[in-house]
């Protein structure tokens, strides 16, 4: 769920923000490497979580995964689905690159994940959402049904 973007010479996975000034993270990114000489010394800075061990840092108010793998992709990505803590909105926002944070009524067949059978909506312990996103996912599908472009369950 999460996107690797190829900034500059580094593999970075980014999360949680749909606002990302490239720029800036490789400014960032290439005053850390100065600092400490190569992209495998930047341990000392940010956050580590020994949980899943992988190396957080802190770039502008952005959460920013320094990857020197290939192979630690994959692996990022079930962690992403495990973790409860990220609010798959988010992500979400950025992969399919929707602006100011909405899921779009437009787009039906996003919503159908966010459905059950009986054409109810998941519950957020189910989405992974935030109430707040999950408030705004309900709306959108709601207008989307009045719309005409989802199925309303028929009474």
């Amino acid at each position: 769920m999460s996107t690797k973007k190829i900034i500059g010479k580094y593999n970075i996975i980014l999360l949680f923000h749909s606002y990302i000034n490239e720029e800036i993270i490789n400014k960032n990114v290439e005053e850390l490497v100065s600092k400490f000489g190569s992209i495998e010394e930047i341990k000392e800075e940010g956050r580590y979580d020994t949980r899943y061990k992988k190396q957080l840092i802190k770039v502008n108010l952005i959460n920013v995964i320094a990857i020197l793998n290939k192979d630690s992709i994959k692996s990022m990505k079930s962690i992403i689905m495990e973790n409860k803590n990220i609010c798959k909105f988010m992500i979400l926002v950025y992969n399919n690159k929707i602006i100011e944070n909405k899921i779009s009524c437009i787009n039906p067949i996003e919503m159908k994940k966010y459905m059950f059978e009986s054409l109810r909506i998941m519950p957020k312990e189910l989405t992974g959402f935030v109430s707040k996103h999950q408030r705004i996912l309900a709306k959108n599908i709601k207008r989307s049904k009045t719309l005409g472009l989802l199925e309303s369950a028929i009474k």
